[in-house]
C-alpha cells in the first residue's frame, strides 16, 4: 500500500516559517510594531468581509450571465482586491496616520503585514496546520499496515486527493508552485502596502494611483486554467517582481529626500545593519579563504573520486554490494553541510578579531545594537555557505553527467530539503554559540578562543539527523530534516534575542572584561 509523500507537509510549514520568520526579523531588526501589525489585520480582514459580502450574493447570477468568459470573471475578481485589499488599506493606513500612529517609516512593515495576514495566517495557521494535521494523521494510519483502517483511508485518498500518491518527480514542482505562488503574494501585498502608506504620509495622489492597479493581480485567476500551472505561476511571480520594482522606483525621490535632511547632530555617524553584514562578509572572504578554498577543493574532490570510483572502474564491485548508481551520487551529498560549516569559520575568525581589538565597543557606543552585530555574522557566514554549496553542486552535477550517472528525484529531494536547511541552520546555531561564548569569556595566555569549538557545535545537529535516520526512515526523513532545522532557527532567534538584552552594553563585547 503507497503511503502520502511526506514532502507535502513541507507546504505549510515552510509558508508559516518565511511569513512569520519576515515579521520577526523586520520587528528585530528594521521597524514592525504591534501596532502596525493591528492596522493591517484591520485592513486585510475588512477586505476579506467585504469580498465575502459582494460575492456570495452575486457570484452565481454573475457567474451565470458572462458564462465562462474568463475576462469578465478576472474583472469582477480584479476590481474587488483592487477597491476592498488596495483601497482598503489605503483608508486604514490614514485613519492610524491621523492617530498619529503610523511613520514613512512603517511603509515596509505596513506591506510585510498585510501578506502575513493572508500567508501565515489565513492560508499558513488556519487552512495550513489544518490540512498538516490532516495529512500527518493520514501518513500516520497508512504507515501502520495493511488493516482495515488503512485500507479504508487508502482507498478514500486514491479517489478524492490521488495526487498525494504521485512520485517525487510530479511532487516537487506541486510543493515549489505552491510556495512560488506565496512569495508573489508575498510581494505583491508589501508593493501595495508600502505605496498606500507613503501615498498617506507624504499626501502624494501618485503613489495610490500606482497602487490601485495592483489589485488587478487577481484578474488572471480565472485564466490560470488556460495557461497551465506552470506558466501561470512564473507569470504571477513575474508581474509581482514588476509591482515590486514599481513601487520602490516611483517612491525614490521622496525618501531620498527625506534621507537628506538634517537628522540632528553630525558627531554621531550613522551605521547602517546591511552596510555592516556586507562588510563583514566581504572581510570573512579575506580572513577564511583558506577554509572557504579547503572546503571547496576537498567536498569537490570528495564527490568527483567517490563517484568515478564507484561508477568507472568500481562499478561491477558496487553492483556486487548491492549499491545502485543513484544511490552512490547522493553519498557525497550527505556529508556536504560539514564542509559548508567549514568553510564558513572565517566569518567567526572576524568576530573574534573586531572583539579582541575593541571594535564592538565602539559600535555599540554609536548606537549600534548587539543583535545587528551577531546577525551581521551569521549573514556574512550565509554568503559563505551559499558560495560553497553553488560550486559543490554544480561540481557534482556535472562530474555525474560525466560519468553517466542520472540525476534521481531522491538526489534533488537531499538538496533542497535537507543540504540546504541543515547547512544555513546548523551553521547558524554553532556561529551564535560561538560568539556568546566569545563574547562572555576572555582569553587567557596558552588558551585558544572557544569560537575553535562552533564548528563542531555546528556539525552536532547534522550527526543527530543522520543517527536518527535509521529510526524514521526514508518517509520521515524531510519532516526529521526539518523538524531539527525548524529547531535550530527557533533557537539562533532566541539567542540573538537574549544576548540583544544581556549585552546591551558595550563593556560585553569588549575585550576588557
Amino acid at each position: 500500500m503507497q503511503n502520502i509523500d511526506p514532502v507535502y507537509f513541507l507546504i505549510p510549514i515552510i509558508i508559516i516559517g518565511f511569513s512569520v520568520g519576515l515579521v520577526l526579523y523586520w520587528h528585530f531588526r528594521r521597524r514592525l510594531t504591534g501596532r502596525i501589525l493591528l492596522y493591517a489585520l484591520v485592513a486585510y480582514a475588512g477586505a476579506i468581509i467585504l469580498k465575502y459580502a459582494v460575492q456570495i450574493p452575486t457570484i452565481n447570477a454573475f457567474s451565470s450571465a458572462v458564462g465562462q468568459n474568463p475576462a469578465a470573471l478576472g474583472l469582477y475578481y480584479g476590481i474587488q482586491t483592487s477597491a476592498f485589499e488596495v483601497g482598503g488599506a489605503y483608508v486604514v493606513a490614514r485613519f492610524a496616520l491621523r492617530m498619529n500612529q503610523l511613520r514613512a517609516e512603517d511603509a515596509a512593515g505596513y506591506g510585510i503585514s498585510l501578506a502575513f495576514w493572508e500567508n501565515g495566517v489565513l492560508l499558513g495557521i488556519i487552512s495550513g496546520a489544518t490540512s498538516l494535521i490532516n495529512l500527518t494523521t493520514y501518513y500516520a494510519i497508512l504507515s501502520s499496515g495493511s488493516n482495515s483502517l488503512s485500507q479504508t483511508v487508502y482507498n478514500a485518498l486514491v479517489k478524492a486527493a490521488p495526487g498525494l500518491f504521485n512520485p517525487p518527480s510530479q511532487t516537487l514542482p506541486d510543493v515549489g508552485f505552491a510556495i512560488l505562488e506565496r512569495i508573489s503574494s508575498l510581494l505583491a501585498h508589501f508593493s501595495w502596502g508600502y505605496l498606500v502608506v507613503l501615498s498617506a504620509v507624504f499626501r502624494r495622489k501618485l503613489y495610490l494611483a500606482v497602487a490601485l492597479p495592483m489589485g488587478f493581480i487577481d484578474f488572471s485567476v480565472p485564466f490560470a486554467s488556460y495557461l497551465g500551472i506552470a506558466f501561470y505561476e512564473f507569470l504571477i511571480f513575474g508581474v509581482s517582481i514588476v509591482f515590486l520594482i514599481l513601487a520602490l522606483t516611483v517612491t525614490r525621490s521622496e525618501l531620498t529626500r527625506k534621507r537628506n535632511e538634517p537628522q540632528g547632530s553630525a558627531t554621531y555617524p550613522t551605521i547602517k545593519p546591511e552596510s555592516l553584514m556586507l562588510i563583514n562578509f566581504k572581510r570573512a572572504l579575506n580572513y577564511g579563504k583558506l577554509y572557504l578554498i579547503l572546503a571547496i577543493v576537498i567536498s569537490v574532490l570528495y564527490g568527483s573520486v567517490l563517484t568515478t570510483l564507484l561508477n568507472g572502474a568500481g562499478t561491477s564491485s558496487s553492483a556486487a554490494a548491492g549499491i545502485s548508481s543513484s544511490e552512490v551520487s547522493q553519498i557525497p551529498v550527505v556529508i556536504l553541510p560539514v564542509f559548508a560549516i567549514i568553510g564558513s569559520f572565517g566569518s567567526l575568525m572576524v568576530f573574534v578579531s573586531d572583539k579582541d581589538k575593541g571594535v564592538y565597543e565602539y559600535l555599540i557606543a554609536y548606537g549600534v545594537e548587539p543583535s545587528n552585530i551577531f546577525w551581521s555574522i551569521v549573514v556574512a557566514s550565509f554568503g559563505l555557505i551559499s558560495i560553497i554549496l553553488i560550486i559543490s553542486v554544480s561540481s557534482s552535477v556535472v562530474i555525474q553527467s560525466l560519468s553517466h550517472v542520472s540525476i534521481s528525484p531522491t538526489y534533488v529531494e537531499l538538496i533542497f530539503f535537507y543540504v540546504i536547511p541543515i547547512s544555513y541552520t546548523a551553521t547558524a546555531f554553532g556561529n551564535m554559540a560561538g560568539m556568546i561564548w566569545s563574547a562572555l569569556t576572555r582569553r587567557r595566555v596558552g588558551i585558544n578562543s572557544p569560537v575553535g569549538l562552533a564548528p563542531f557545535l555546528g556539525i552536532v545537529p547534522i550527526l543527530i539527523v543522520l543517527l536518527l535516520t535509521s529510526f524514521v526512515g526514508s518517509g520521515g526523513f524531510i519532516l526529521l530534516v526539518g523538524s531539527v532545522s525548524g529547531a535550530l532557527t527557533l533557537l539562533v532567534i532566541v539567542m540573538v534575542g537574549v544576548a540583544n538584552k544581556k549585552m546591551s552594553r558595550e563593556r560585553f563585547l569588549s575585550s576588557e572584561q
